[in-house]
Formats: C-alpha cells, structure tokens, sequence
C-alpha cells in the first residue's frame, strides 16, 4: 500500500533488499542472541521505532495537507501498535 501511495503522489517505490537495508534507520538486529526473551525484546524495541516513523510520516502528511497519505499512515501505524502489544505481552 505504502508504495503503491509513493507512485500516485509522484515518487517511486524502491523496495529491494540493497536500498531498504541501506536506507533503514533501524538498528541491526543482533545476530549473537539466543535466549528468546531477549529477541522479543529485540522485536518490540523494532516494531516501536518503526511505529514512531510512521507517526513522524502522520505529522509530515498532515502538514502538507495529504489527508490519504495520513489515512494510510494511520492504518499502518494501528497495526504496528497492536503487533507492538502481541509481543510486548509474552516479555516475562
């Protein structure tokens, strides 16, 4: 949906492996860890900078008045919260 949303409004949708591993501003995921509790940790502190760019994404439609694009934005963001919530529950 996202990149179908960059073509209508005139962007370009660069979704490879090279450019999104380049472009992320995720940290990458630690590939020492063995203990699940760690990896769920791992997960939610992901899942909530994700949600957290997304919302930044709200502010920046919103500003320029591109109600889709924040309903979009939005729909998304639901979804991380609530994916959020699932694996934040199962941290002991």
């Amino acid at each position: 949906m996202l990149a179908e949303r960059a073509v209508q409004i005139g962007g370009s949708a660069q979704g490879t492996l090279q450019t999104v591993s380049a472009q992320s501003s995720l940290p990458d995921y630690p590939v020492d860890i063995h203990d699940g509790q760690d990896h769920v940790r791992e997960l939610t502190g992901a899942i909530s900078i994700l949600a957290d760019a997304h919302r930044e994404a709200i502010n920046i439609a919103t500003d320029v008045g591109d109600i889709v694009t924040v309903d979009l934005f939005t729909e998304v963001t639901r979804g991380l919260d609530k994916l959020h919530w699932f694996i934040r529950s199962h941290i002991a």
